[in-house]
């Protein structure tokens, strides 16, 4: 509960790193560097609602541009690997809800994934050795290893592939 001292509400380094899920080590640090303006007062940090709130807006802001900047490089990334293939499927297994038509999974191997269930087409990039299917699509690797899993796909990053997918698209009508 933030001190109350006159008509302005102020807020602990305790507090402030409860209500921002962060450590007070963390809250003292922007402090230190500048990051978060906060006042001494009887031996305790205190920051003011306002400034509370002038923080949380820049870092919200600094984190939105720098997803942009994320998406805009996994968009160009995307792109040079698309480019430099050809898919015997026109990458219909990585279109449908960007998930692989086949259950795969990163086993820490540079550019091979394992196939662990039921694979429903065949592809020149399907590699079957001792027994194990894997994936060496270079777009399905990159996906997986770059981005993470495909259940656990932000939106973001889904609508920068959806994107490239869609221009893509639209470049083969235009160029028929």
């Amino acid at each position: 509960m933030p001190t109350k001292i006159g008509n302005a509400n102020l807020f602990s380094v305790p507090e402030i790193s409860q209500s921002l899920n962060v450590t007070t080590v963390t809250v003292r640090n922007y402090i230190k560097k500048g990051y978060l303006k906060a006042q001494k007062l009887i031996g305790r940090w205190l920051i003011t609602e306002e400034e509370l709130k002038k923080f949380v807006n820049e870092f919200e802001n600094n984190c939105h541009k720098r997803m942009k900047e994320m998406e805009k490089n996994y968009e160009k990334e995307i792109k040079e690997i698309m480019a430099g293939m050809e898919c015997p499927r026109d990458f219909a297994c990585c279109k449908l809800d960007l998930k692989p038509s086949c259950e795969i999974k990163d086993v820490g191997l540079e550019n091979h994934l394992e196939i662990t269930g039921a694979c429903n087409h065949f592809c020149k990039y399907l590699v079957v050795s001792r027994g194990l299917g894997y994936c060496r699509c270079p777009l399905c690797v990159y996906l997986t290893k770059k981005l993470g899993h495909w259940d656990l796909f932000p939106g973001t990053k889904k609508f920068a592939i959806q994107k490239i997918f869609s221009s893509q698209q639209e470049q083969k009508t235009k160029g028929e």
